[in-house]
């Protein structure tokens, strides 16, 4: 019988090369809406609401005098946290709550610690003075 040839050497397989790391999936195209801290730095108006807890008024039933018992004597943490709250939206209700942009369009009121003669107590309500966002930018041509 003839001679078989030679077994030949299987070439190795190259080794595995360290594949790349897939490309950061980018971000989805925004639509033309500012990120939401950009009302304030455009609306000194709104800039009190830096630190401050929102009540959500008209919303949801959320008002000022929840936020600390009435006393027949003054306490300054009541004071301190009531003065931390606002109330919006405070002078209306929006027709669609969750689409509300929360810029005081519908009115914005301060708590105010004060005492109230007429009952006796110090009690935390809305400030008598509205506070109202800055008018909406002029759509671009």
């Amino acid at each position: 019988a003839p001679p078989l040839p030679p077994l030949l050497p299987l070439p190795s397989p190259p080794p595995p090369s360290p594949s790349p790391p897939p490309p950061p999936p980018s971000p989805p195209p925004s639509p033309s809406q500012p990120p939401p801290s950009a009302p304030l730095a455009e609306c000194p108006e709104l800039q009190f609401k830096l630190g401050m807890t929102q009540l959500n008024g008209t919303i949801g039933e959320q008002w000022c005098f929840s936020v600390v018992p009435r006393s027949t004597t003054f306490r300054q943490e009541d004071e301190d946290i009531c003065n931390k709250h606002f109330v919006e939206p405070s002078d209306g209700t929006p027709d669609d709550p969750d689409a509300y942009p929360n810029d005081c369009s519908l009115g914005c009121r301060k708590c105010v610690y004060t005492y109230v003669g007429n009952i006796n107590k110090f009690v935390c309500r809305s400030s008598p003075t509205k506070i109202v966002g800055c008018p909406a930018p002029s759509p671009p041509p």
